[in-house]
């Protein structure tokens, strides 16, 4: 549930701010990566943070569902042919 709780940019930056000095930064002074800037973010939600509602835990659910699958797309051509597109697609999609 802290996927669903940090997917809102105000949250996830306003988390990281919050984070102790030694989880944003290694030991010469430099900002962490954002993937350990993430899961150190991630691990410092507490319980009370995620108090969601049944219906809301529904929706995080399909969220995390969502967020799991691989964003793919078979484009069909004319001659026949498809082609499996992954990434953010404009297309019309088989």
């Amino acid at each position: 549930m802290a996927d669903y709780y940090l997917a809102d940019a105000e949250v996830y930056k306003k988390t990281v701010e919050a984070l102790p000095k030694d989880k944003r930064y290694d030991s010469d002074g430099n900002q962490l990566s954002e993937s350990e800037l993430y899961n150190n973010a991630a691990e410092s939600i507490t319980s009370s943070q995620l108090d969601y509602s049944e219906d809301e835990k529904k929706a995080i659910y399909i969220f995390s569902q969502l967020n799991a699958v691989e964003n793919f797309c078979d484009r069909k051509y004319s001659n026949g042919s498809f082609e499996r597109y992954t990434g953010s697609c404009d297309c019309f999609c088989v």
